[in-house]
C-alpha cells in the first residue's frame, strides 16, 4: 500500500467535498508521559546499538512509562467528554481535530514545509505538544476570556513553537498547504451545521464542527 500523505490542505473548490474543512476544538490533553516515552525509547535503542542488550532496570521503566501513557489517554478521553459543549474563549488552549479523519492538527518542526521558513502541518492520530493552540483574537475588539463567536476572526499561536498556522502557497488552482509561521492567518469561525445555531445563541463550543 502507498504511505498517506499527513501533510494538511485546504481545498477551495466550489465542489469540494466540505468535510475535508470541517474541524472541532477539544481541550489541550496531557503528553508528558508520552514524550518521556519517547525519550526512553531514543535512548533504549542507542543503549541497544552500542551494547546489543537493554538492561533489566530500563525494561521496567519503559513498562511503567507505557501505563502511564494509557492512564493519560484515559484521563484525556474523559476530560475531553466533560468540556464538550463548554464555551470556548479568547485565550484558551485547545486542540483542533480535523472531522473526517479525527486527526489532530499538528506541527512537525524537524520538517520542511510548502514556504521557506515555516514549519509543516500534519495531521496526527494522538497529537502531541505540537498539537496545542492558543486562540488569539484577529481584532483588538475582542480579548482574552471573551466567547468566540460565529463570525470572529481568530489566530491559533502554537503554544510550544511561537507561530501560527497560516495558509501557504497555492499548490494549484483549487488546494494550499497549511504551515505555521511568524505571519499567522486569520480565520473565520462557521458552524458547519446551522442547527447548532440556536442550542449556543451563536457561540461556539468544545466539540462542535466549524470550517
Amino acid at each position: 500500500e502507498g504511505q498517506v500523505d499527513p501533510r494538511l490542505t485546504m481545498d477551495r473548490q466550489s465542489d469540494a467535498d466540505f468535510t475535508q474543512s470541517v474541524f472541532s476544538m477539544f481541550p489541550a490533553f496531557r503528553y508528558v508521559a508520552k514524550e518521556t516515552l519517547n525519550e526512553q525509547v531514543s535512548k533504549l535503542a542507542l543503549q541497544l546499538t552500542s551494547h546489543g542488550q537493554v538492561s533489566a532496570k530500563a525494561r521496567r521503566q519503559l513498562e511503567r512509562l507505557e501505563s502511564a501513557v494509557h492512564a493519560d489517554v484515559v484521563t484525556n478521553r474523559t476530560n475531553s467528554r466533560k468540556a464538550t459543549g463548554s464555551y470556548v474563549r479568547f485565550g484558551d488552549v485547545v486542540q483542533v481535530r480535523h472531522r473526517k479523519s479525527h486527526k489532530y492538527v499538528t506541527l512537525r518542526p524537524g520538517l520542511l514545509a510548502a514556504d521557506i521558513g515555516s514549519m509543516r502541518v500534519e495531521l496526527d492520530a494522538s497529537g502531541d505538544t505540537g498539537s496545542h493552540f492558543q486562540i488569539m483574537p484577529g481584532f483588538k475588539h475582542r480579548n482574552d476570556g471573551d466567547r468566540v463567536q460565529i463570525g470572529d476572526q481568530i489566530m491559533l499561536q502554537s503554544l510550544k513553537w511561537n507561530v501560527g498556522l497560516q495558509q501557504g502557497p497555492t499548490n494549484n488552482a483549487n488546494s494550499a498547504e497549511m504551515i505555521a509561521g511568524r505571519k499567522p492567518s486569520l480565520f473565520q469561525v462557521d458552524f458547519y451545521a446551522s442547527y447548532v445555531l440556536p442550542r449556543k445563541l451563536g457561540h461556539l463550543a468544545l466539540g462542535d464542527s466549524m470550517w
